[in-house]
């Protein structure tokens, strides 16, 4: 994919595998001072993008105007496509396994990918000893991918390679979203521990099946912190039957804390969506309207932040339209 949301075609869908010779295409960079390359690697169409290979320029400045950017390109007999992609010196590769599948690979999912291949790299460098950071990075790659479990895991071995460390609220919650209730509530034990706070107490709550004991864990996350918006919807909505007023009190002191705070980069779109309701619920429409707007705007700006390539980093289009391939 080029500038412009143009797609050049690299390899004919008519052509036959395994490819008797290589195929190459010429693009351009469109522009001085491009701090970076990246050419997205589709199948069939734009939503199926199942790779990406990314160039930065060797000096400080940045790719010229104009410099050639050769991608080649080739089937082997087991389907898997090899690009590689050379600019001004420089030369980076990349082989996508199948992708003339039906499945196509989000963004986060090829991000994921990525921090794989990064966490392997690092596997073999070490003797089997990943570096820690690389595998946060990955953890945090299976998370945005929605592989949650995944992500607990990794975060689990980080502690093991890593003495002293504590991620056992992110492991708490991420055990959670992939429906490991039990091994989220231990953790959730665990954190509340280690440093009782106002979010352990709330996770630990949220994995309580005694009522009372629920009850007494989110009244205990809004003594350590009473803006804890969290807790305070929850325990409204579980009191509002037996106590309206104190439910009522909750949801105007969780408008009255968030209301001021709805342009904040410290609101986050959770708690944004916490004042929404809250608003509908004690009458304040007007706050509502406010918070669903921000939250709009939140989910489009979350949106253009995780793309996996952006249009400034794209290569030009060939002007003729000229298949240079296949190489001779």
């Amino acid at each position: 994919m080029a500038r412009g949301n143009v797609l050049e075609t690299l390899i004919p869908a008519s052509t036959s595998v395994p490819t008797e010779a290589p195929f190459v295409i010429e693009l351009s960079i469109p522009e001085d001072g491009q701090r970076q390359l990246d050419v997205p690697i589709c199948s069939g169409g734009r939503d199926r993008l199942v790779g990406i290979v990314s160039v930065k320029p060797i000096g400080a400045n940045g790719f010229s105007r104009g410099d050639a950017v050769v991608v080649t390109g080739r089937l082997s007999k087991e389907k898997l496509l090899d690009v590689t992609v050379a600019v001004a010196g420089r030369t980076a590769r990349v082989e996508i396994m199948n992708p003339l599948s039906n499945s196509a690979t989000s963004p986060a999912e090829l991000a994921m990918l990525r921090e794989k291949q990064r966490f392997n790299e690092s596997m073999l460098r070490n003797g089997g000893r990943p570096e820690a950071s690389v595998v946060k990075a990955y953890s945090q790659a299976a998370a945005k991918a929605g592989e949650h479990e995944l992500a607990a895991d990794l975060l689990v071995a980080l502690e093991r390679i890593t003495p002293g460390s504590d991620h056992a609220t992110n492991i708490c919650f991420h055990y959670s979203m992939a429906g490991r209730d039990r091994a989220s509530h231990e953790w959730a034990a665990i954190a509340h521990r280690r440093r009782p706070t106002a979010l352990t107490a709330h996770n630990l709550a949220c994995g309580e099946r005694d009522t009372a004991e629920k009850e007494r864990l989110l009244r205990e996350a809004i003594d350590r912190d009473p803006g804890y918006t969290a807790s305070a919807t929850m325990l409204a909505k579980m009191i509002e039957n037996r106590n309206p007023t104190e439910a009522k009190q909750l949801r105007e002191r969780i408008v009255a804390d968030l209301e001021p705070e709805i342009h904040s980069t410290n609101t986050d779109l959770k708690e944004l969506r916490r004042l929404r309701d809250a608003a509908v619920r004690t009458g304040r429409t007007a706050v509502a309207e406010r918070a669903e707007v921000e939250i709009n705007r939140r989910e489009r700006e979350v949106a253009t932040r995780d793309a996996v390539f952006r249009e400034e980093n794209l290569a030009q289009g060939r002007e003729s339209g000229r298949l240079l391939g296949p190489e001779s």
